[in-house]
């Protein structure tokens, strides 16, 4: 006759302490009670699409599982705008690059996003537009197209940009750290006689 072990109850006890872990190992999975937020962003925890008011800073967190997290991306980036037309007082347009950099503030991601959406949006929404009436309003004082060339005009507009953008945009949660002209292009017919200006003063220069 086959020989009958008793399996001892001592002897079950890792099998089901295993088993239980696994258990509990998958139902965290998904349910995930818990998240990590990147370096550089901040978390918005969001319940049946309404947002918390405070921010998840970078780190890890215990959360509501039912919660859904949007990740923000805080760190420093670059808009630029490319041939931006800026009329002078001569009535001549000259096309301008210039860049501004800015972030999304810390302190008011979950406001920000409640209202307008991440920093895509952000950007969209609110810099954009701005950036460029600020741009053509600054050219506004510039009393001939030429003068874009000179330093300390265009000193002056990425002061009066940088100025306006830092007075408007912290209400919407961005934060601006500078503005910077990158190219200029005068109109043809004012960038030819520069050149022959130019020209002129060479010649007269060698005559001497």
């Amino acid at each position: 006759m086959p020989e009958h072990r008793n399996v001892s109850p001592g002897s079950m006890k890792p099998v089901f302490i295993i088993i239980l872990a696994v258990l509990v190992l998958a139902v965290l999975s998904l349910v995930k009670p818990f998240t990590t937020i990147k370096a550089g962003h901040v978390g918005v925890a969001t319940l049946f699409g309404k947002p918390d008011k405070e921010e998840l800073q970078q780190g890890f967190h215990f959360i509501n599982p039912l919660k859904k997290i949007i990740e923000i991306d805080c760190r420093e980036k670059e808009l630029t705008l490319n041939e931006v037309g800026v009329p002078s007082q001569d009535q001549l347009t000259t096309q301008v690059d210039i860049t501004v950099k800015w972030r999304v503030d810390k302190s008011k991601a979950a406001e920000a996003y409640e209202q307008t959406g991440d920093a895509a949006a952000l950007e969209r929404t609110h810099l954009v537009p701005s950036f460029r009436s600020l741009i053509r309003e600054a050219g506004k004082s510039v009393i001939r197209a030429e003068d874009f060339y000179k330093d300390d005009v265009q000193s002056s507009m990425q002061k009066k940009i940088e100025e306006g953008l830092q007075e408007s945009m912290p209400q919407k949660g961005i934060l601006i750290d500078g503005v910077l002209m990158r190219q200029v292009e005068l109109p043809r017919a004012v960038k030819d006689g520069v050149v022959e200006k130019k020209r002129q003063e060479q010649r007269a220069e060698q005559q001497k």
